[in-house]
């Protein structure tokens, strides 16, 4: 009787973790000295973070870091529950039994302190918008209420006009509700003027000038030294 011999296709001999193809997910696991180079997980959820180390072969225990995250790391606003450092640095290479460390983001980037004196929000980036588009931005995060969120009018080159070009203090940063903000917005020219004619005075930067009575100079302090043809500063007001 003729044996029959049984031809093994060579793919199921391949473990499943190294296909690409039918659902299985690859990894890269240790290499032959059994280490493992670590991947970056900044601003992955936590669950999302451990399932990365383990893909990459990471055996050791993956600990947390006790250290706060802050609002901003890199530049980005770490979300709660989101790895703002980990350890080791991605692209480590490391033993695959030794362990990791990750800190997730426990508070809210955007409010802290709430019903404190030290209570904060923090500034949106601003740069570039309309005031109106400002505006509700500044109410998004939680501004509406700050009785102490001011709008300055300027005159600057780097300003466009009734668009934001800068804040005090700075985007990303904690903002104080018992200390003063300032968004600067450029000055509309004055369509009633010629072109090279002053900006108008604080208020509507587009109030016609018919509207405004200027003030009569008060002769009893001494004259302060202006350029000629500059518009005085205007004072802040409500930013709502």
């Amino acid at each position: 009787m003729k044996r029959l011999l049984l031809l093994i296709p060579l793919a199921a001999c391949v473990p499943p973790s190294l296909t690409t193809g039918g659902g299985a997910t690859s990894t890269t696991g240790p290499d032959a000295s059994g280490n493992v180079t670590v991947p970056n997980v900044f601003a992955m959820p936590k669950d999302q973070a451990i399932a990365a180390l383990r893909r990459a072969g990471v055996q050791g225990d993956i600990g947390d870091d006790s250290g706060l995250c802050g609002s901003v790391v890199e530049g980005r606003v770490i979300d709660v529950g989101a790895v703002c450092y980990q350890h080791p640095a991605p692209g480590a290479v490391q033993g695959a039994r030794l362990s990791a460390r990750l800190r997730v983001q426990s508070e809210n980037p955007w409010h802290g302190n709430a019903g404190k004196l030290t209570e904060w929000h923090l500034m949106p980036n601003l740069v570039g918008m309309p005031v109106e588009q400002a505006r509700a931005e500044m109410k998004r995060v939680g501004f509406e209420r700050d009785d102490r969120v001011f709008l300055q009018w300027v005159d600057e080159p780097s300003c466009q006009p009734r668009t934001v070009c800068r804040t005090n203090p700075d985007s990303m940063s904690r903002a104080g509700i018992n200390s003063d903000k300032i968004v600067y917005v450029g000055r509309a020219p004055n369509p009633t003027l010629p072109a090279g004619d002053a900006t108008p005075p604080a208020g509507d930067p587009t109030a016609p000038v018919s509207d405004r009575t200027p003030a009569k100079p008060d002769r009893s302090k001494p004259a302060t030294t202006k350029t000629e043809g500059a518009d005085p500063e205007p004072k802040p007001e409500p930013f709502f």
